[in-house]
């Protein structure tokens, strides 16, 4: 089954040229890892110099649906406040993501028994949280939302195996809990951030 998927993965990515780099890159990665290719977790794993593209992976996953939100926000409170959403929306992703990272390094060695440096579990997970983008998309986000939050934390869970040559359920309880962790402090750091009018 996994292979199946990686093939049409492979198949996709394929578009992107033999040996894409830059930007081109990046997201032929992000393709792959959204169809479970372990490969992806090998090499950003291991790639010290990956932190950057690895960031820019994550925001090419995220600030679509982050400026769809801030212009809806801003289109139905008529304020000029767009921006600010859209500044505060991608600090509260990235305080919470930071913290998910720190606690699950923290966690790693009891988990998976194998010690993972925050830099290393970003460069991990970043592509497989690809499938989140679909939130983005109008009106359907609601929807799919869910299930690509699913399919992202088996994204996850496969990248986390990979990287650390753990078992499948060691794996995705690891990332269950990270995922736990990024959505509950999300949550609270937009409250606090909407109280204070800045989303």
């Amino acid at each position: 089954m996994q292979q199946k998927v990686i093939t049409q993965g492979d198949s996709i990515a394929a578009a992107f040229g033999h040996e894409p780099t830059g930007i081109v890159k990046v997201i032929s990665w992000m393709v792959r890892a959204t169809f479970l290719d372990t490969r992806v977790a090998s090499a950003a794993a291991n790639d010290v110099n990956g932190n950057l593209a690895a960031i820019l992976a994550l925001l090419i996953t995220y600030l679509p649906g982050l400026v769809f939100t801030s212009l809806l926000t801003a289109l139905f409170t008529m304020r000029l406040g767009a921006l600010l959403a859209l500044f505060t929306g991608l600090a509260v992703i990235a305080v919470s993501l930071l913290v998910a990272l720190l606690v699950m390094s923290a966690l790693s060695v009891k988990i998976l028994q194998v010690k993972l440096p925050a830099a290393v579990l970003l460069r991990t997970l970043a592509y497989a949280q690809t499938a989140l983008i679909v939130g983005a998309i109008p009106l359907l986000g609601g929807f799919i939302g869910p299930v690509a939050r699913i399919w992202s934390i088996a994204a996850s869970a496969v990248a986390v195996r990979e990287a650390a040559s753990a078992s499948a359920e060691k794996a995705t309880i690891f990332v269950v809990i990270g995922v736990v962790i990024q959505v509950t402090l999300g949550m609270a750091l937009s409250v606090l951030a909407t109280r204070a009018g800045l989303m």
